[in-house]
């Protein structure tokens, strides 16, 4: 677990909603539908993207 400052939450959040505004175009351009991608709402999908978030360096 991570703490953060609270002033600095919602900035961490926001480079979080970038990166998944990125990812779920990416999944949908190769072929999957857009349903638990945005937003994401089921736990593969976001296994899924903690996986690209890692390999994409977002």
């Amino acid at each position: 677990m991570i703490l953060l400052p609270a002033h600095l939450a919602r900035h961490v959040g926001a480079v979080v909603m970038t990166a998944l505004l990125a990812f779920a175009p990416s999944k949908v351009r190769a072929g999957e539908t857009i349903t638990g991608h945005d937003p994401a709402t089921k736990d593969e999908k976001l296994e899924k993207f903690a996986a690209w978030h890692k390999t994409n360096n977002r």
